[in-house]
Order: structure tokens, then sequence, then C-alpha cells
């Protein structure tokens, strides 16, 4: 499943803390298509300068379901104009908006006035506590729990492992400015970002998204660590 490619990522790894042209918070659904019955919005991001050849808007969801912590990863697609999720055993998932609606509602409301977020949406605006709203390009995060058992070959896992913990070499710096991607059949999917559900929602998850522009489906990554 996830490898480590011969080829170096595109972008370096990025914090955004306000939207850019890259990448929009709390998009509507005039500006991009997704089931409000499946997803909390995070965002809109523009892949053009993540994934080669390719300059989609992808749609950052998150689905609030304890069927999260139960999957290796989950997958979204556009599918019939909208992007919803794809898994088989869709009509067995329960979602629960209300729990995390109110801390949603404050932090986009907190947004939508001041421009970034903060983790208490309700204080005071202080920029010096500002949250980031993504992380994009660079390597994906690893070495936690949502990426233990989807390595194909243990050793590049190991190699990727020794390579952060001895950053200063000449071997690891190459090591660690390789892409890691994700492959699911024959599909290649790109790692695009990394979001902390934390900052948005009532939730611990770390959400780790990769992306395939050919079938224009994302897989994502969920970590509770």
């Amino acid at each position: 499943m996830l490898h480590l490619s011969d080829q170096n990522f595109i972008h370096p790894e990025t914090k955004l803390y306000r939207n850019n042209t890259q990448f929009q918070a709390f998009p509507n659904h005039e500006e991009v298509k997704f089931n409000n019955e499946q997803f909390f919005a995070i965002g809109k991001l523009n892949v053009k300068d993540i994934v080669k050849d390719c300059a989609d808007d992808v749609f950052l969801g998150y689905p609030p379901s304890e069927w999260l912590a139960e999957q290796e990863y989950i997958t979204y697609a556009l599918i019939d104009g909208q992007w919803q999720l794809d898994v088989d055993d869709l009509d067995e998932w329960e979602f629960d908006f209300e729990d995390e609606q109110a801390r949603y509602d404050d932090v986009k409301a907190f947004h939508n006035e001041h421009g970034f977020i903060q983790y208490h949406p309700n204080d005071e605006p202080d920029e010096s506590r500002k949250s980031g709203l993504v992380n994009i390009g660079g390597q994906a995060p690893t070495g936690w729990n949502w990426d233990a058992y989807l390595w194909e070959n243990e050793e590049e896992s190991d190699a990727l492992y020794d390579a952060s913990e001895d950053e200063e070499s000449e071997e690891s710096q190459a090591i660690l400015k390789r892409a890691i991607i994700m492959k699911v059949g024959c599909d290649i999917y790109h790692y695009i970002a990394h979001v902390q559900c934390m900052n948005y929602a009532e939730s611990s998850a770390d959400l780790i998204y990769f992306y395939n522009p050919q079938k224009k489906r994302v897989v994502m990554g969920v970590d509770y660590s």
C-alpha cells in the first residue's frame, strides 16, 4: 500500500494559517459540491503545485463517524458531481454531527470574522495563538498508528525511520526528500495534505489525505495517536 517513491516531492511541507490561492477553509456548496450528510467541510485544496500535471480542486472533508476508528483508511470521490464516500459498506455507517457541530460552527464563525482559527474560538482573537488550517506538501507524517500496517515493504519504512533519526547525513537528506505514495490496486495516490481535526471539531483524529487525479478519488488515513 504505502511506498517510498523514487521521485522527490515537488512542494515543501507548508503549514497554512490563512486562506490563499491554494487553500480555502470552510467552503460552501457554491464553492465545492459535497454530501453534507456525510462530511464536515474542512477545505478546498488546489493541488497544482503539489501533484505533477494536475490542477484539480480537491475537497478535504471529515466524516464524523465511529467507523473511522475501525478502518485502515477511508475513501471518497467525486461521484455524480459531488464529493461523497464510496466505501462498500456505507449502509452500515452512522454519522454523528450533533456532538461536534457546535465547535465546528464556532470555529467557522471565528474564521469568517477574523481570517484565521484558534483552539478556543470563544476567546478574544489572538494571532499569536492561531492554529494551522492545514499542512500541505512534503512527506506524509509517518511512524504513527495510521501507517503501521500499510507499508508494503518494511525496509522502506525502516529506512524512513532511520533517516528521520539521523537527518544530517546526505543519505538521510535524500530519503527525506522523496515522496510517499499509496497504491490501491494499480492506482497511485499522491500525498497532498494533513489536517488536525481538533482545530475544527470535537475530534482527536489526524486526517492524512492522498489523491488520485485520474479517478478523482481521495484515500484518507485516520490517526488517533
